[in-house]
């Protein structure tokens, strides 16, 4: 008798980063050893004469690490080494943690990158065999640094040139997220080997509506995309996409959007749907930029502005919420590809919770590292139930004393509850597909019903037999 079970994480094998063999100095330090008798008089105006000052010592060596600005350094070192009260003066070499670099001439303007561990975890998993979409403006898929990076498109636009890209919006952030790396082009993405899935929802002028973006969030999911970045948004939510983002939801599917960059606390939707990782965007000092929205109901941060591939075929400072949320998408396909079978709530919970605090920010700025081990500490986590929270609100009034909410839910329990103005009498009902009531209670606030449900399409109606104005809040969570 044989048994079946869920392979262990093969990790992929990555090459060990060479140092440069060609030695680095701390610009503005030496280090300076005396000979043996001198007072501490006479080293402190030795060191005055030369131009210098101490820094610290590593008294059990009798060394002391001198300061001096970089452009005297040369100049200093000279002079030290001609005193006859000066036992030795050297300069202080750099050493590199052995982390794995990409080769990509623009690597080293990538400071965001570096800030939140990418070089640590790309010792782990460079990113495989995972399909993240772009829903934006489409993508330049000519771009030599996303050559073979895009599986295929889909334009839901009025667009002159498809699923292309005259925007260079939705390019620069599918090259945040996979351009190919170590090839000595451009910049390095941060899921090396990662697919990218384009969806273009915005149309050449960059504008959208909420309709393209819930049709492209369907699309995207049963195409198998296992992240939706969305580097969009605005003021105004609706049913729709909620429900969109419930059906991704639903199959496991991990959504992350930018917070927007008016400045504002407002929520901005999808970004502040509870189901949706909303990202604000920290400048290199760990600070919010001005422009970025902040608020509760963001997420997490990460860096703002970032190198990113550009229309002709070059590259550009990308900044903005939308710049921050590839970087957060690219974090999370990384972590898949180290466990295809983790769940989107284990993969939601290891982003938002091993993050580095922030002064005066309540979201900590995303940990690539940290991150990586939550999700693979080198053990088989737990499966996690998939839990899908929705919250409608509504009126009814003497001439409207029912109203009904449209809820796409995978198989499980359905817990529906309603909460609405005290005193009153409600119906709650919750009805399927083909018009039949499943389960009703009545009462007063606040109302719950527990049902088990098979996957597809249901409604949650509320109902009031009151002569008045009934205000209610309804609360939908579906879970395995």
């Amino acid at each position: 008798m044989s048994s079946a079970s869920t392979p262990a994480p093969v990790l992929q094998t990555v090459a060990p980063h060479a140092v440069s063999a060609t030695p680095r100095y701390v610009p503005n330090l030496l280090l300076v050893r005396f000979k043996p008798g001198l007072t501490a008089r006479q080293r402190a105006q030795l060191l005055t004469d030369a131009g210098a000052v101490v820094d610290h010592q590593i008294g059990q060596l009798g060394v002391f690490v001198v300061r001096m600005p970089p452009q005297r350094r040369d100049q200093v070192l000279a002079r030290l080494r001609a005193s006859p009260l000066v036992a030795g003066a050297e300069k202080d070499g750099i050493v590199e943690q052995l982390d794995t670099t990409p080769n990509d001439t623009d690597w080293l303007d990538q400071w965001g990158l570096q800030r939140i561990g990418l070089p640590s975890a790309w010792d782990r998993t460079r990113g495989t065999n995972v399909t993240v979409a772009v829903l934006d403006t489409g993508v330049d898929t000519e771009h030599p640094d996303l050559h073979g990076a895009v599986l295929s498109a889909f334009d839901l636009t009025d667009s002159s040139v498809g699923a292309g890209d005259v925007k260079g919006h939705g390019t620069a952030v599918a090259g945040i997220i996979a351009a190919r790396a170590n090839n000595h082009e451009g910049i390095a993405g941060i899921c090396w080997s990662c697919s990218i899935l384009a969806v273009k929802v915005l149309g050449d002028d960059g504008q959208g509506t909420l309709d393209a973006v819930a049709q492209g969030i369907v699309k995207a999911t049963d195409a198998g995309a296992r992240v939706i970045s969305m580097s969009l948004g605005g003021p105004a939510r609706g049913d729709t996409l909620d429900q969109a983002i419930s059906y991704a939801v639903a199959k496991n599917v991990v959504l992350v959007a930018a917070a927007g960059n008016n400045g504002s606390s407002a929520p901005f939707y999808p970004a502040a749907d509870p189901n949706v990782i909303g990202v604000a965007a920290t400048d290199e000092t760990d600070r919010l930029y001005p422009w970025s929205d902040f608020g509760p109901w963001v997420r997490v941060t990460a860096p703002g502005c970032n190198p990113a591939p550009a229309l002709d075929g070059g590259y550009a400072i990308f900044c903005g919420t939308s710049a921050a949320t590839p970087v957060v998408a690219g974090l999370i396909a990384l972590a898949l590809s180290l466990r295809p079978d983790a769940g989107r709530d284990q993969i939601m919970q290891a982003i938002t919770a091993k993050t580095d605090p922030l002064a005066a920010i309540p979201q900590g700025r995303i940990d690539a590292p940290a991150t990586l081990s939550a999700v693979a500490p080198g053990t088989a986590l737990p499966p996690a139930p998939q839990i899908a929270t929705a919250t409608f609100r509504g009126v009814l009034t003497p001439s409207r004393t029912w109203r009904v909410h449209k809820r796409v839910v995978g198989a499980g329990a359905v817990i529906g509850k309603v909460t609405f103005t005290r005193g009153s009498w409600v119906t709650l009902s919750v009805i399927s597909s083909s018009n039949k009531i499943l389960a009703r209670v009545s009462g007063h606030t606040p109302l719950q019903l527990r049902r088990r449900l098979g996957a597809g399409v249901y409604w949650f109606g509320v109902a009031t037999t009151d002569r008045r104005r009934v205000n209610y809040a309804l609360t939908v969570v579906a879970r395995p």
